[in-house]
């Protein structure tokens, strides 16, 4: 994300090196919660991505169901913040 909140894409890895992922630039992934776009851009551009604006979210409120396994973790994550086991900050 650049310093005016505007997505950019991805620079290619200046070394085939092996490296830590700890140690790679951060990296803003679009989670698929938001999109706001005006219908004439999207028709020109074809892409949610071209020119858009950035929105963080903490992981706790960004998680993906893609499988079950994943849906029971979220449902184990939701019980245990109801049962006050787990903060909501």
């Amino acid at each position: 994300m650049g310093d005016d909140g505007r997505l950019l894409r991805r620079a290619p890895l200046e070394t085939q090196v092996p490296v830590r992922r700890q140690d790679l630039p951060e990296l803003v992934v679009p989670n698929g919660a938001i999109y706001v776009i005006s219908a004439g851009d999207l028709d020109a551009d074809r892409s949610f991505f071209d020119n858009a604006a950035g929105y963080l979210m903490p992981p706790e409120r960004s998680l993906d169901i893609d499988e079950p396994f994943d849906l029971d973790l979220v449902r184990l994550l939701v019980e245990a913040r109801r049962m006050g086991e787990v903060s909501r900050d």
